[in-house]
């Protein structure tokens, strides 16, 4: 099925080196470019693609901006030279974000995870060659949190855990942890599936940091590593008996 995508940023070369990054996707059909916010809104609305390209910083409306003025609503992968978006861009619900400048591996690292989430392949063929080196297609590897107005990066494979507070999760590292406005739903639905499981409607943690599952009425409670303790549903304990850790 063919994707209909379009690029939204002001940077001649920044747009010459996207289309490069996606030449090779034969599924991928460039519906066309915008170099304003403004134009970006027009032409949203208009050609209603599957997929935009979104820089952040642009003239006339910032990509925000644009997500706040668009009726047509797509899906957005963010492009940009600057980190410190990258938490409001997962809150708008991005597919991913390309910090510049990227190369055509993390691209198609991006239009896979697209692909797969929005079920846009055909019959499970993949619209960009698959990495090799990825537990699971399409998962998201590294993400990035704000602690006392520093950008931190955070690899997936040190998460010990990540437990729902309410509207916030509580990201549970080793030694460190990190209150991330995004839903429970939004990790799971993002990081490997080989690695991460939901336990409980609140847990969603890393098997690899398994310490000692003690049963608890009619669940678990689940020590990890680094001292977190998250709770497991029956279902949740049933899951990870499966799994025989």
């Amino acid at each position: 099925m063919t994707i209909r995508a379009l690029i939204v940023e002001d940077e001649p070369l920044a747009i010459d080196r996207l289309r490069s990054c996606l030449a090779y996707a034969s599924e991928l059909d460039l519906v066309g470019e915008a170099r304003n916010g403004a134009a970006a809104v027009e032409m949203i609305d208009r050609f209603k693609p599957d997929l935009v390209f979104l820089d952040i910083q642009l003239p006339i409306l910032s990509g925000f901006e644009v997500l706040r003025s668009v009726e047509y609503r797509p899906a957005v992968i963010f492009t940009t030279a600057h980190d410190e978006y990258a938490v409001p861009a997962f809150e708008w619900g991005a597919f991913d974000y390309l910090l510049k400048p990227f190369d055509k591996e993390r691209v198609a690292l991006a239009l896979s995870r697209f692909q797969e989430r929005s079920g846009l392949s055909d019959g499970g063929v993949a619209l960009v060659e698959r990495l090799d080196t990825m537990e699971s297609k399409g998962a998201l590897q590294r993400f990035f949190v704000k602690q006392r107005g520093v950008t931190i990066p955070v690899d997936s494979e040190h998460i010990v855990a990540i437990l729902a507070e309410g509207d916030y999760c509580r990201v549970h590292l080793e030694n460190e942890n990190h209150l991330v406005h995004l839903p429970l739903r939004e990790f799971e639905n993002r990081l490997s599936s080989v690695l991460f499981r939901r336990v409980h409607r609140s847990a969603l943690i890393n098997i690899a940091k398994v310490v000692r599952i003690e049963a608890s009425g009619r669940g678990a409670n689940v020590s990890m590593q680094g001292g977190v303790t998250a709770p497991a549903s029956r279902s949740g304990l049933a899951q990870l008996k499966s799994l025989r850790l």
